[in-house]
């Protein structure tokens, strides 16, 4: 999972399945160059986040979209003429 993935979704999925399941056990893990390879050997199951290298032949859906904000002070000289 992402990070963003972690702080959206997992806490959402952790409780869907222990109201719809009892003893599913789940792993989180960071999105690396390995997970697509992961994936197709079974020792994961399902990855949410980006994956730019991520072939064809696995099922992708768009899970939600994500606008990020920052707000800063007027302290910061970089960011003054902006």
């Amino acid at each position: 999972m992402t990070d963003i993935s972690e702080i959206v979704v997992l806490p959402h999925l952790i409780n869907e399945l222990r109201r719809l399941s009892n003893g599913i056990d789940i792993e989180a893990e960071r999105i690396t160059a390995d997970s697509p390879s992961r994936l197709e050997s079974g020792h994961a199951d399902l990855a949410v986040g980006y994956m730019p290298s991520l072939e064809a032949g696995f099922y992708q859906q768009t899970l939600f979209m994500q606008d990020f904000v920052v707000w800063l002070l007027g302290i910061i000289p970089a960011f003054e003429k902006h």
